[in-house]
């Protein structure tokens, strides 16, 4: 073996080194199965869907990041692998990139995961104004082209760009429904942000869209009556009002009677009071059945969940976030 072969073939093996290590330290997350029986009525979110440019930098709940993307761009039926958005002639020639603190990601919407692309924070780039740097998701609208074959230049930007549309109202619903802040754009510099994502050339970025909690939520509020709170249907049976705060959420909720949750847990702190009815809860191994003016606490990572009786129970509970 010649000089010049050992150094091609040691060239070779030290970009092969440094392109696995790209993404090498970031893992892939598997998102949670998206809960598809709540939301608020069609109507009241279109009534509440709206632009913000101010976001908190809190951390979306890994369970409100899986219904998001699934909201965005997942499959609602699985046996055509069909989208919660349309797209020309099926060609879902949109691939939906996510940008976080602890990198970049792209959405594999077959295998309901965050397949890691990126092991840097580049949300810097995926906009010109200053709150893309801190709130917690960028996502990044990319088309590409190599699945868009039969059609022309022309067709091909004119299709995408409105199947890119479709994915931007249906994250707006979402945030409207979920009481989160969103704002789409286009105002972004394509060609850095590209070369950091390392893009082909017939992929091409369309739009960007932040979503996060807004920082509305810190001002000042009162609520003369818990009795007397307008609560929306949070889910099937469950209906809610809930204020966001900075660091916290208090929300008062009326759950039906007959409602069961068999058990879930969360990386935050969890207290409340039981304003009306009756309610059996667990932590742990504990159960305790708890009726007006009863508190509950749930630390943290505990297991713990719920189940009314023949009457609705109604509840005042504040979370960390």
């Amino acid at each position: 073996m010649t000089k010049n072969q050992l150094f091609f073939i040691s060239l070779f093996l030290v970009m092969f080194m440094v392109g696995a290590a790209w993404a090498d330290d970031l893992q892939p997350i598997q998102l949670l199965s998206p809960q598809i029986d709540g939301g608020k009525p069609l109507m009241q979110v279109l009534q509440k869907r709206s632009t913000s440019r101010e976001f908190s930098s809190d951390q979306l709940p890994d369970q409100v990041l899986s219904n998001l993307l699934w909201a965005a761009y997942g499959i609602n039926r699985p046996e055509s692998g069909k989208r919660t958005v349309p797209s020309a002639s099926n060609c879902q020639e949109i691939d939906l990139y996510v940008s976080m603190a602890s990198g970049l990601y792209l959405y594999d919407t077959k295998a309901n995961r965050l397949e890691p692309i990126l092991n840097e924070d580049i949300r810097s780039l995926a906009g010109k104004q200053p709150f893309v740097k801190t709130a917690p998701v960028n996502l990044i609208m990319v088309a590409d082209y190599s699945r868009m074959g039969k059609y022309s230049t022309e067709k091909k930007e004119a299709y995408s760009n409105a199947d890119a549309g479709f994915i931007g109202q249906n994250v707006y619903l979402f945030c409207a429904s979920e009481g989160l802040a969103t704002v789409f754009r286009a105002s972004i510099d394509q060609l850095a942000l590209a070369k950091a994502m390392k893009l082909r050339e017939d992929q091409k970025i369309l739009y960007s869209q932040t979503v996060g909690y807004g920082i509305k939520g810190r001002v000042m509020g009162f609520q003369k009556s818990v009795n007397h709170m307008d609560l929306q249907e949070f889910r099937p049976g469950i209906k809610s009002m809930a204020e966001f705060g900075e660091k916290l959420v208090m929300a008062c909720m009326e759950i039906g009677p007959e409602k069961e949750d068999t058990g879930h847990q969360h990386p935050f702190d969890q207290c409340g009071i039981v304003l009306e009815g009756k309610i059996e809860m667990f932590i742990g191994d504990v159960r305790c059945i708890l009726e007006a003016m009863d508190t509950y606490f749930i630390p943290s990572g505990m297991i713990h969940g719920w189940k009314t009786f023949d009457v609705p129970a109604r509840i005042l509970d504040v979370s960390a976030k």
